[in-house]
């Protein structure tokens, strides 16, 4: 059976530790399969809800305990044989044991008990939009090189590296280009011990290698170009269904990176101002801005806590407001932001406890939540990305 004893290689096998019988009933965020006995939780790796599992314990914690399946009694009928030969030992990918649409199912789940349970709030919450692929969607990626010339990615629950031939989660593109780098004519680095491949859907594959004290090589882009293109879509949508009859609305883009969300609202906006703190992404979109000519969209590089004074001033006129902020949310400016007053905000997060932590911030300052829309644009892992819509009171 067993990728799932290699998860936890690193314990040894011990025929008098504990055994339970348990039911699974769901999915966790962190892809665990969660179920109870005797009041008590197990976050159960690599199980599927519904599964019938003989597990052993091995932690206790004082409210939960983990445990690593022993044999599946009676298998779940979301259950599916994965597509990796990896899966269970690479670290990649938590759900290809799970059918995709059960997949979509424990993430709207997961998303609402989070809002729930963190943001302290109910919210409407629209199925999780699904992503067009399934396999072999993932645009980019950073890999490890291995001694002896191999390339991999770490194991889960691990700093040890597993050698790949390919990825199904990658896209073909990527996956051609993996053959490429493990041939022994390919002119392999010295002093990197990275490498970072990105596939443009309107330009060639593009890699840079990747040294330890030099982490970011590329300006942040979504890894699902389909779903993206979805959640802009949607975006699109929702702002003109909101200036239906009205003047061109002024848009403030905050952590805009090269413009992803907004560079499309240009024909429909008054003026676009855009910030973000990486000069590489903003630069990115300020070339796209002259190649298409466009007079009232402009992106600046600078901290939003720092430029507050000139963003407050911006936010005076602004009528819709995006923010995607990297993984760690808003925290300690939710209050500075909806202090600026925008009737409309858009925002975009892929962690739903940051998610319903700072949706819980926004709902104390004044704002109410419209409506949630999730969509999948990380399948085989339980990676969600969100859109919330809020307005004013």
């Amino acid at each position: 059976l067993f990728p799932y004893t290699t998860l936890f290689r690193s314990i040894r096998y011990n025929p008098a530790m504990e055994k339970v019988t348990i039911k699974i009933d769901s999915l966790s965020y962190k892809g665990r399969g969660v179920g109870r006995v005797d009041n008590i939780v197990y976050f159960v790796p690599l199980a599927a809800p519904e599964d019938l599992l003989e597990i052993e314990i091995i932690s206790r914690e004082k409210h939960f305990r983990t445990g690593r399946i022993v044999k599946i009694i009676e298998p779940s009928p979301y259950r599916v044989e994965p597509v990796c030969p990896y899966f269970g030992k690479c670290g990649g990918c938590d759900w290809q044991h799970v059918s995709y649409k059960q997949q979509l199912t424990e993430k709207r789940n997961i998303l609402n008990e989070t809002i729930i349970r963190i943001g302290k709030t109910a919210a409407d919450i629209g199925p999780v939009i699904p992503s067009p692929k399934v396999y072999g969607y993932r645009n980019r990626t950073r890999l490890k090189f291995i001694k002896g010339g191999g390339i991999g990615f770490y194991e889960a629950e691990s700093n040890r590296l597993i050698e790949i031939d390919s990825c199904p989660v990658l896209s073909p593109g990527i996956n051609g280009f993996l053959l490429r780098l493990k041939s022994e004519s390919f002119p392999k680095p010295v002093s990197q011990d990275e490498i970072d491949i990105y596939e443009d859907p309107k330009g060639p594959l593009r890699y840079s290698f990747v040294s330890q004290n030099k982490k970011d090589t590329m300006p942040f882009s979504q890894v699902n170009h389909e779903v993206n293109s979805l959640l802009r879509d949607r975006i699109r949508s929702l702002i003109k269904r909101y200036i239906h009859g009205k003047n061109r609305p002024d848009i403030l883009d905050l952590y805009c990176g090269d413009g992803n969300l907004s560079l499309q609202l240009s024909d429909i906006a008054g003026n676009i101002t855009g910030w973000d703190l990486s000069a590489a992404a903003v630069k990115k979109g300020m070339e796209t801005v002259h190649r298409n000519n466009l007079k009232n969209v402009v992106y600046k590089k600078g901290d939003i806590g720092k430029n507050r004074a000139e963003t407050e001033k911006l936010s005076a006129r602004a009528d819709i407001l995006i923010i995607d902020p990297p993984r760690r949310g808003l925290k300690g400016i939710v209050s500075s932001i909806a202090g600026m007053g925008v009737p409309l905000i858009f925002y975009i997060s892929c962690v739903p406890p940051v998610l319903a932590r700072d949706l819980r911030d926004f709902i104390e300052e004044g704002y109410v939540i419209k409506k949630i829309i999730p969509f999948d644009m990380f399948p085989q892992t339980y990676h969600l990305e969100t859109l919330a819509v809020l307005t004013r009171l």
